[in-house]
């Protein structure tokens, strides 16, 4: 999760993050020596966005979680994202976009970046492209 999020946190702010930059359990980064803390919530609406700081919301739906997303891409913000394993472990990625530049209707249809993937990791089980 920390390489994700150094990842998003130095998309969306054009700094180079790196994961010490990251807190423990991503409970805070720091961008230019200046600590955000991690605001957890569980409603998303346009007006409380990425834009207030690093939020870490909950959705109850897949279609919850694609809006959301899709207003981040739109708004020029990248998002990271949970997904689970085959295994069932957690993996997170840094969504940066869209296949074909329209709002995602699955999550098939975003792009990223993975730093399992990325990284080249022989035991990756990812099949994407990153």
């Amino acid at each position: 999760m920390r390489t994700a999020l150094a990842t998003m946190v130095s998309i969306n702010s054009d700094v180079t993050v790196t994961l010490d930059d990251t807190g423990s359990g991503a409970s805070s980064v720091t961008v230019n020596r200046t600590t955000i803390d991690r605001d957890e919530r569980s409603d998303y609406t346009i007006s409380d966005g990425a834009e207030n700081g690093f939020i870490l919301y909950n959705f109850n739906s897949a279609t919850n979680l694609i809006n959301a997303v899709n207003n981040e891409l739109l708004n020029n913000r990248s998002v990271v994202v949970k997904s689970t394993t085959s295994s069932g472990d957690d993996h997170w990625v840094t969504v940066t976009g869209t296949k074909d530049g329209k709002p995602a209707t699955s999550f098939n249809d975003f792009i990223g970046v993975d730093p399992w993937y990325n990284g080249d990791n022989s035991n990756n089980p990812s099949t994407g492209s990153g």
